[in-house]
């Protein structure tokens, strides 16, 4: 039984993620390093804010990756974002402080592809898709 307690936290040890504080962190040609090091960041990353820990996304080879957080001061979300391998790609949403969506980007491998801006009540105020980077109004 000791043997595989032994293994099991053998493998939890090399499979846990490490943790990073932003403010540790320093971007060198489009890759993040842990400041004072050469190491390039891979696992979470979080910003201080008091003395809480908030978590703002993941990092793979020193690249985003996945969906990151922005937060307020109050620890409300005040945005969204999407990156894949450290490329804008996906839906960015940005939300009023009463936590209703109003502006929306989306990106694909980088590139802005659409906006759209919304109205306190969620309807639509104007949106425009980008061909050829020229915005065309869609509403």
């Amino acid at each position: 039984m000791k043997k595989y307690l032994f293994i099991v936290l053998l493998v939890s040890i090399g499979f846990s993620q490490k943790s990073y504080n932003e403010e540790h962190l320093v971007e060198q040609n489009g890759i993040w390093y842990k400041k004072f090091s050469d190491e390039v960041v891979n696992g979470e990353v979080f910003k201080k804010i008091g003395d809480m820990e908030a978590p703002l996304g993941k990092m793979k080879d020193g690249k985003k990756n996945g969906k990151w957080m922005r937060w307020r001061r109050d620890g409300t979300k005040e945005g969204e974002e999407y990156y894949k391998n450290g490329k804008e790609d996906g839906r960015w949403t940005d939300y009023s402080s009463k936590g209703k969506p109003y502006y929306e980007k989306i990106y694909s491998d980088g590139s802005l592809k659409e906006m759209i801006r919304y109205y306190d009540d969620g309807s639509i105020q104007t949106s425009g898709k980008l061909k050829r980077n020229n915005a065309k109004r869609c509403s």
